[in-house]
């Protein structure tokens, strides 16, 4: 071999093997690139399984905090339940005792007591039943007296009409009329609405809108036959500032059975602590 064939030689050996030396270096980087790429689809992989574990935890959590919340809601609508039908069994004990229910059951009548809210609207849509007619107790005429009973209490509250200003005057923008009334049974005292709107329809609209500004007119009754209505008939010629302090105690204690508020509970338990020296 002469000297040019082994300088040929010698550059195609040369050019062998850095042919070789960057076929090894391409097949490192590759392998350094796959194995880059591989960590990096096994990372992925695990924060999805994570982010697919934590989807699940927080569904599984979701479906306990409802479970739970429906639980709840169960509990609380049952208490519910319990408290409305106590209150309204309460608040039938209460009505029971209404001057004017006392004195129709004393005559052997069945009163239909309204316990509820919504109650009120029924009378008002049926009108009738069996063709009686709905009426009520505290404003309506439910037509147990005789035409002599009649005339014998319109001339009773003829020969009182001055007491009944008295007591009028007495309690001044309290109530809208005082009179008296022989449907109070036991009681001296009984306050009902002025003919329309009921206590209880006034109640209601007030907590459905607490600026309702259509407050009931005030009607105090007096039952004519009561010992105490005959003291304050005396009183008002006998002691009349007594009178009057006599007067207002009949007002606050037919508020109380009306289920009334009354506007200033420290003037009422003062006046109870006045009498009774």
């Amino acid at each position: 071999m002469n000297g040019l064939d082994k300088i040929i030689a010698q550059i195609l050996d040369d050019a062998k093997q850095e042919s070789l030396a960057i076929q090894e270096k391409a097949a490192g980087e590759a392998e350094t690139t796959l194995a880059a790429a591989g960590e990096k689809v096994k990372k992925l992989e695990e924060e999805q399984a994570k982010s697919a574990a934590q989807r699940e935890k927080s569904y599984e959590e979701r479906l306990r905090s409802s479970a739970a919340l429906k639980k709840r809601q169960a509990i609380l609508a049952a208490k519910q339940a319990i408290i409305e039908e106590m209150l309204a069994a309460a608040h039938k004990e209460l009505l029971a005792k209404l001057p004017q229910v006392s004195m129709l059951d004393g005559k052997g009548y069945d009163t239909l007591l309204f316990t509820e809210d919504v109650d009120e609207f029924v009378p008002q849509t049926l009108m009738t039943y069996q063709e009686k007619s709905f009426c009520n107790v505290s404003t309506d005429d439910l037509g147990l007296q005789s035409e002599e009973e009649k005339k014998a209490a319109e001339a009773e509250a003829e020969e009182k009409k001055g007491f009944l200003t008295f007591v009028k005057e007495s309690l001044g923008d309290q109530v809208k009329e005082v009179k008296l009334s022989k449907n109070l049974g036991a009681y001296p005292a009984a306050m009902v609405p002025e003919a329309g709107m009921s206590f209880e329809m006034e109640k209601y609209m007030k907590r459905v809108n607490p600026e309702f500004a259509y407050p009931v007119s005030r009607v105090l009754e007096l039952n004519p036959e009561h010992e105490t209505v005959k003291q304050l008939v005396e009183l008002m010629t006998a002691d009349p500032v007594k009178a009057k302090d006599y007067a207002q105690l009949l007002c606050y204690q037919a508020q109380l059975m009306a289920q009334l508020p009354i506007e200033d509970p420290y003037a009422y338990t003062e006046l109870v602590c006045k009498l009774v020296k």
